[in-house]
């Protein structure tokens, strides 16, 4: 059977590494195609992929992409076609109008607002698969629940950083009894990184030997970086920006403090959990499906910086809960290895 993967992103988040590891997974009995923006990371990642077929993004090409999809389809004798975003989404619907007889599978990979359920609903889509219960009752009340199924997104499980503290530590000019507190995310408001910065203050008001660290990119960074300036926290709280490793560089940190308001499933705390991080999250969207309390991380209400503070000192101070925390963490991430999420993917295309 032949699979394309769309994607209408040009930039590498969650959903991008998901279309990647199914991509490029070895199967046996599926043939991987991937339609993607030109010059996207996901383009870049694949650059001498003969499979790789590209489409520029703008306004004026809608309809020309929507033809090269049911080209690509014919060229390739493409069986399914697996969409992981709303415009292409879009894409796939023009390119019906235009006598595309492919049929689809939708992935869900966010918790946003569904505002046109009607795409979800139209002829030749097979599937939607949601990252998490919390995204399904997105569509239970509009969509019929026979379309619906839930399957968590992947990580390299085993791609964990092990390095010790004292080298990580000196790697960024702080002392060995510093603990390091970090977040790994796209810098948009719906990720609340003023929470983690207010959180940062309140922590640090009561105790100076800590440092903070945010990765990520987006287009809330300046707002961001002048906050930090105006709270004078521009020595204890670094804006890293976009790494290419994170999975590896997140081993630096003693904590993640992850503050977001609407998650899907975010890969970043399984990436944390497989890197020996213990997690204090904000109990929001999707995460209420990954982290059970006090067992492999601990949760707060979404802007209760009083309760974030508490669990995180809790973990600070207690090493027997954190060693507990770190230990059913690693335990609980192994079912979202590559190859066990890829299986049940395939799956599902064969009962398609």
């Amino acid at each position: 059977m032949n699979i394309l993967h769309i994607n209408n992103n040009k930039s590498w988040r969650g959903g991008e590494k998901q279309v990647h590891f199914l991509f490029t997974f070895f199967s046996k009995d599926f043939q991987k195609f991937l339609f993607c923006v030109e010059g996207s990371e996901l383009q870049k990642r694949n650059l001498d992929n003969k499979r790789v077929f590209t489409f520029k993004r703008n306004l004026f090409s809608f309809l020309f992409t929507a033809y090269c999809l049911k080209k690509v389809c014919k060229k390739s004798a493409i069986d399914l076609i697996h969409i992981h975003d709303s415009h292409s989404l879009n894409y796939y619907i023009f390119s019906r109008f235009l006598g595309l007889k492919t049929p689809a599978v939708i992935h869900r990979h966010v918790n946003f607002e569904i505002k046109s359920f009607w795409k979800y609903k139209i002829s030749g889509v097979l599937k939607i698969i949601c990252v998490s219960d919390e995204v399904k009752l997105n569509f239970i009340k509009k969509i019929d629940e026979k379309l619906l199924v839930v399957i968590p997104p992947c990580i390299d499980v085993y791609k964990g950083s092990f390095s010790s503290a004292r080298e990580n530590k000196e790697e960024i000019l702080v002392s060995i009894n510093t603990k390091i507190i970090g977040t790994v995310s796209a810098l948009e408001k719906e990720k609340n990184i003023k929470e983690f910065i207010y959180i940062a203050k309140e922590l640090l008001s009561s105790n100076e030997d800590l440092f903070f660290i945010i990765f990520g990119e987006g287009s809330e960074r300046e707002v961001l970086k002048r906050k930090i300036i105006e709270e004078n926290l521009d020595k204890k709280i670094l804006l890293v920006g976009y790494r290419e490793n994170i999975q590896q560089d997140i081993g630096l940190l003693d904590l993640f403090l992850f503050t977001s308001k609407n998650e899907g499933f975010p890969l970043v705390l399984l990436e944390a959990m497989s890197s020996k991080i213990p997690i204090v999250s904000a109990n929001s969207g999707g995460i209420k499906n990954m982290i059970i309390p006090k067992f492999n991380g601990l949760v707060y209400s979404s802007g209760d910086i009083k309760g974030a503070i508490s669990e995180v000192n809790s973990i600070l101070e207690d090493v027997t809960l954190k060693d507990f925390l770190v230990d059913n963490a690693l335990n609980y991430v192994k079912q979202f290895d590559v190859p066990l999420i890829n299986k049940k993917i395939e799956e599902m295309y064969n009962k398609l």
